[in-house]
């Protein structure tokens, strides 16, 4: 995250729940190029000050939750990075969903249907 407090302005602040570690590396890595295009679009679209990332691997599947105070990306966003970020969840029979929260930005919900391996 130090890397993109340069490119943002800010750093972003981030909780993990759950075994994150024990995910799949395909997962793992679907997750990764999910939050660097939602970053690199914060950058260059969101003008927010702040950021939020959640990762939870929980019984029922993984949830990453990236949300930020910039000017909202609307409920359908499009473009290249978000179809990416859409395929990310759905190679894993997943999906992800854009909101604007009642006080303004952005928020990414991602979710897979993948447990941590033991």
């Amino acid at each position: 995250m130090d890397e993109w407090q340069n490119q943002l302005g800010y750093r972003p602040t981030y909780q993990f729940h759950g075994p994150v570690e024990n995910l799949p590396a395909n997962v793992l890595e679907a997750m990764h190029d999910t939050l660097i295009h939602a970053l690199q679009n914060m950058q260059r679209h969101a003008h927010a000050s702040g950021a939020f990332i959640s990762v939870t691997v929980a019984e029922v599947g993984t949830q990453l939750v990236i949300a930020d105070n910039g000017g909202g990306a609307g409920n359908d966003p499009q473009g290249r990075g978000i179809d990416k970020m859409r395929a990310n969840a759905t190679n894993f029979g997943g999906q992800m969903l854009f909101t604007e929260p009642p006080g303004g930005g952005t928020q990414i919900v991602w979710t897979v249907p993948v447990l941590a391996q033991t």
